[in-house]
């Protein structure tokens, strides 16, 4: 069959043989979007996982998957819906099934490495339901991956500090104090509510069931906690990056986190990949979708220097036209200083150079964004 670079999610470029790479599983939707276009990042499908980390097999799969919270929730939330029928497993790709009316030939997967192969060669299916009709289908789950190198080479660019402290507020309210408080009381303030209501429709009474189970509600306790305590609020707007994701399959990743001895750290980092990858696709116009493989890689690296030559001189040439003009700064930043003027002297590859007090001073576009304005 041989061999065949990857692609990379961001965007497009090979990934070869070994290359690291964050890996998310994603599912079709059940209805695909006007080829005018649409709205998110979930017009053609949506993430069902946290970014997992692993090594490109050079055959379309991955290899040396990082033994972490990631790859563990993915490996539990597989095996789960396999066993409860929300997953199904056709038994050979080459062959044509009604997967809605077939029974699953394989209903045990010993690991993740053999669920992400499954996977690859399209064999895996998952239950999707119609948002307007309510009915049931199975649509495939892929791999969407993204190269390491180009993932830690944006986020050098653009370290995203802004969401790092929403991110450790939300572990510490959300995961850590149910993991460890079990029903702490503004939970319980909750369930008592749901509880004194007089008519309780589905909707409700399934609060009450997970409450009871779990002992928070995820997704709906950390919108209730925000709503009382001021200093939450930030970290819900951050996180509302998850509206591009399947929110019930979150839930489930949620679950596993507060019920597991995880690291603090460990939870944090799995959550930032999550909102960066998320942040970054939206800046760069990229929805999630299935990729596919390329076996050249002379022509594709000459095609993307070209490529990429071209986005810099573009931006490049966009920036240019404030030399010799003056800026105002609207938020104190280094040395410069809110409500003060400066004159642009020079654009070069990807910085932008002032002359302050006879020191020759740089921002990146990025930071020239965020504090100056013309």
């Amino acid at each position: 069959m041989g061999c065949w670079n990857g692609t990379d999610g961001f965007g497009g470029m090979p990934i070869r043989a070994n290359e690291k790479v964050k890996t998310v599983i994603i599912q079709n939707n059940v209805h695909m979007p006007p080829a005018s276009g649409f709205c998110s990042l979930i017009g053609y499908a949506m993430p069902i996982s946290f970014p997992i980390d692993a090594q490109y097999n050079d055959y379309g799969s991955l290899e040396n998957i990082s033994d972490d919270l990631s790859s563990k929730m993915l490996f539990s939330f597989l095996s789960d819906e396999l066993k409860s029928g929300i997953i199904k497993i056709i038994p050979d790709y080459s062959k044509t099934y009604d997967i809605n009316k077939d029974p699953t030939v394989i209903d045990s997967v010993d690991t993740l490495q053999e669920f992400i192969d499954l996977i690859e060669r399209d064999r895996v299916y998952r239950a999707n339901e119609n948002y307007f009709t309510k009915k049931i289908t199975f649509t495939n789950i892929g791999l969407m991956m993204f190269s390491d190198d180009i993932y830690q080479s944006i986020l050098f660019e653009n370290p995203l500090s802004d969401i790092k402290k929403d991110i450790e507020y939300f572990v510490e309210d959300v995961f850590l104090s149910a993991a460890e408080e079990k029903m702490d009381e503004d939970t319980k303030s909750i369930l008592a509510d749901l509880e004194n209501k007089e008519e309780k429709d589905s909707h409700t009474l399934d609060m009450i069931k997970r409450i009871k189970q779990n002992g928070s509600l995820f997704s709906n306790y950390w919108d209730n906690r925000s709503r009382s305590v001021g200093k939450y609020y930030n970290s819900v707007q951050t996180l509302k990056s998850f509206d591009a994701v399947d929110v019930d399959a979150f839930k489930i990743h949620y679950s596993y986190i507060v019920s597991g001895s995880f690291q603090k750290e460990e939870i944090e980092k799995t959550i930032f990949d999550m909102i960066s990858i998320i942040r970054f696709m939206s800046s760069l116009r990229r929805p999630w979708m299935g990729t596919f493989g390329k076996g050249s890689q002379g022509f594709d690296s000459s095609v993307f220097s070209g490529f990429i030559k071209g986005i810099l001189e573009q931006t490049i040439s966009n920036y240019k036209d404030l030399i010799g003009k003056t800026v105002y700064c609207y938020e104190s930043y280094l040395e410069f200083k809110e409500d003060e003027e400066y004159v642009v002297s020079n654009v070069g590859s990807g910085n932008i150079y002032f002359i302050v007090e006879g020191e020759t001073i740089s921002l990146t576009f990025n930071e020239f964004d965020n504090c100056l304005e013309y």
